[in-house]
């Protein structure tokens, strides 16, 4: 399959189906076992929801500040007030971070930082309804590519146009949003089941 310019993939299945290792792949960290990933030229923004790539040493501003240092500090306040940082906050260093935080910070420094393509894993965990809602718009209007694993069917509902459903080592592409991709996959099971009854 491809992903299109502006184009907005979400990308679901169970538990284990191996959806952060297919964007892993997608990203180039891991070889894929069969097939092959073609880039365009362009850059890539990562979400790992582990939040493995944030500098531990560093601050909130710290952390905004590496994909933007040409920004003011005031210019990097106003973005940390989008991920509900503000006053002392945004001085904290990344290691006294809660739980929360951290993934508040590590998704700040992915959206915001200059890219064409976001590979996204779970952004919407442990966001209050303001900063998702945020999060929809600024998906819906920027111009480059996503994919985002999620299992918020009301956010992919907004954000995705087309679904990636994985399972049991196959991806099946759906042509919509999750509702779209949830009356497909009824349809389909309903027929899967009238031509087993038949058989019987």
């Amino acid at each position: 399959f491809e992903i299109p310019r502006g184009g907005r993939v979400g990308l679901i299945g169970p538990n284990g189906a191996g959806k952060t290792t297919f964007l892993r792949v997608l990203l180039g960290e891991e070889p894929p076992s069969e097939g092959t990933v073609e880039r365009g030229k362009v850059t890539i923004g990562y979400y790992d929801q582990h939040q493995r790539s944030l500098d531990e040493s560093t601050t909130v501003l710290g952390a905004i500040g590496a994909v933007h240092p040409e920004w003011t500090l005031r210019q990097l306040r106003s973005a940390a007030g989008r991920f509900l940082f503000s006053g002392d906050d945004v001085l904290k260093p990344v290691a006294a971070l809660s739980g929360g935080e951290r993934r508040r910070a590590a998704l700040a420094a992915a959206l915001l930082g200059p890219c064409d393509l976001l590979l996204l894993d779970e952004p919407t965990n442990h966001l209050d309804l303001a900063s998702r809602e945020w999060l929809e718009g600024y998906l819906a209007e920027r111009r480059g590519a996503a994919v985002i694993i999620s299992h918020d069917r009301w956010f992919l509902d907004r954000v995705a146009q087309r679904t990636l459903h994985l399972d049991r080592g196959r991806l099946t592409d759906y042509g919509g949003n999750y509702s779209f991709y949830h009356k497909a996959a009824a349809d389909r099971l309903r027929q899967e089941q009238a031509a087993w009854r038949h058989q019987q």
